[in-house]
């Protein structure tokens, strides 16, 4: 009986054959489970792809940015497409997934990993490069289980090494919301232990040492300032200790000068005072002298008074009234005896006073 029905089945399997050949060949018909994600690769493409570039963004020839979700999909021809029916990743539980981009930016020197991008969770690479996502270890992660990666999903790796409790009872809390409506209570949720890339680690050194290096520069610059500011200060100490002495030596000069001046002051007081006491002495001689005079007038009259005064002045000024040498009468001979007694009075010296007489 079977063997009757045998070349009907063989037509009809060769009728779906032909046909899923139609399909495929004239509709491009491809086929994605649910376990299963669909990689396309365009064959060729007028355009070719930038030196450098794995993904393409604008229909290059070469891996294409989107992807093919579980389910029919049409117009990817065989003699244009390959569609690689890669399965889906799955992180077990009490695990994380780290990421390594095979297409994007370059990482700048001073990092090692990718920075986070919006790309839900790099299953949108279109999304991961337009957005600026790096080529390399990423520093986002993939965490295990639905929950764990909806609570965990806004984090990196450096934020579980730092912030380990408060990541924590984030994941606790949404996960006794999330199970809530199951009727099952969640008691406690624990994150295992994360085991990041030494090269991580490098960098969480390396950054730590460059903090204690910042805060040693900062304390030797706030030394370097403290300094400063104690030269400064003895500075304006010398400073002020020269003023003092300016202002003592300027004070010193100006009472000196006082000095002085009260010193001439007293020399000049001293020299007006003794002149008019001289000049009253004057006075008073000279009152007393005419005193005298007046009375000798009165007594002598003024005739005998002044002979007396004039015979006074002679005998004080020793006046000669009487000439050593006389000549008398007018002849030769009596200029002769004239001459005779001066020379005989210089060789006397002035003792003798002859008297030649006619």
């Amino acid at each position: 009986m079977f063997f009757q029905w045998l070349p009907t089945l063989m037509i009809i399997a060769a009728i779906f054959l032909l046909g899923g050949l139609f399909l495929t060949m004239i509709l491009g018909i491809v086929v994605i489970n649910e376990r299963q994600v669909g990689i396309v690769v365009k064959k060729f493409s007028s355009r070719g792809l930038p030196p450098g570039q794995l993904i393409a963004l604008h229909g290059e020839s070469g891996y294409q940015a989107d992807t093919l979700a579980p389910g029919w999909h049409f117009g990817y021809w065989p003699w244009q497409y390959t569609v690689v029916k890669a399965p889906i990743t799955v992180v077990p539980q009490g695990e994380i997934a780290l990421v390594v981009a095979a297409d994007g930016s370059p990482i700048p020197p001073q990092r090692i990993l990718g920075k986070v991008v919006e790309c839900d969770n790099f299953q949108d690479a279109r999304q991961f490069l337009v957005n600026g996502g790096e080529k390399g270890r990423q520093l986002g992660l993939l965490t295990a289980g639905t929950y764990r990666i909806n609570s965990a999903q806004a984090y990196t790796v450096l934020d579980f090494l730092s912030a380990r409790s408060e990541r924590q009872a984030e994941a606790t809390e949404h996960i006794r919301a999330a199970i809530r409506v199951y009727d099952v209570q969640a008691i406690d949720t624990l994150i295992g232990d994360i085991l990041p890339p030494a090269e991580l680690m490098q960098t969480q050194t390396d950054r730590k040492i460059a903090e204690e290096q910042r805060k040693t520069y900062e304390v030797q610059q706030e030394a370097q300032q403290q300094r400063q500011q104690l030269v400064r200060e003895t500075a304006m100490a010398d400073i002020q200790n020269d003023m003092v002495k300016s202002e003592q030596g300027v004070q010193i000069a100006e009472m000196q000068a006082n000095a002085q001046i009260k010193q001439a002051t007293g020399a000049a007081e001293a020299t007006r005072l003794q002149a008019m006491g001289e000049a009253e002495a004057i006075r008073a001689i000279g009152n007393a002298k005419a005193e005298a005079h007046r009375a000798g007038v009165q007594a002598l009259g003024s005739q005998g008074y002044t002979a007396l005064q004039l015979m006074q002045i002679v005998g004080d000024r020793n006046v000669r009234v009487v000439p050593d040498v006389a000549v008398n009468g007018s002849g030769q001979a009596g200029l002769v005896e004239g001459m005779l007694g001066l020379m005989l009075r210089g060789q006397t010296n002035g003792s003798a006073k002859p008297v030649v007489s006619k």
